[in-house]
C-alpha cells in the first residue's frame, strides 16, 4: 500500500532509486526454480515528520548468518548511501523473508507523489 504522499524532488528521486534497486533484487534473488511468491511495497507517514518506505518479499531471504555480506553488493551499497542522502535510517531483516525499512524526514519542499 502506497499513501497518497508529498515528497520534495530531492527526495523523490533517492526513493525511486531505492525502489528500483530493492525491488530488483527481490524478483531475481528471492525466488528460485520459477518458485511463485509475493513482493511489497508500502509508503506511509511514520512519527510525525517522518516517512517510512517498506519494501518485503516472502522469498527465500539471505543465507544463514549472511546479512552483513549481503551489504557488500554494489546495489545495496547504492541503497545505503542513497539512505543518507535522506538523512534516514535503514534496518533490514531476513527470517526466512526479506524486509527492507526506511524511515526518513519530510521534507517541506514537497511535490506530489500518488499511487494513481
Amino acid at each position: 500500500m502506497v499513501e497518497e504522499i508529498w515528497l520534495s524532488l530531492d527526495q523523490a528521486v533517492p526513493c525511486g532509486l531505492i525502489v528500483n534497486e530493492l525491488l530488483a533484487n527481490s524478483l531475481k534473488d528471492a525466488f528460485s526454480h520459477g518458485q511463485c511468491g509475493t513482493v511489497g511495497l508500502e509508503l506511509h507517514v511514520g512519527p510525525p515528520g517522518k516517512l517510512t518506505l517498506k519494501v518485503w518479499d516472502n522469498g527465500v531471504g539471505f543465507p544463514p548468518n549472511d546479512l552483513g555480506t549481503a551489504y557488500a553488493s554494489l546495489g545495496l551499497e547504492l541503497v545505503h548511501d542513497l539512505v543518507r542522502q535522506l538523512q534516514g535510517i535503514a534496518v533490514t531483516e531476513s527470517n526466512p523473508s526479506v524486509r527492507v525499512t526506511i524511515t526518513f524526514p519530510q521534507d517541506l519542499a514537497l511535490v506530489r507523489l500518488s499511487a494513481e
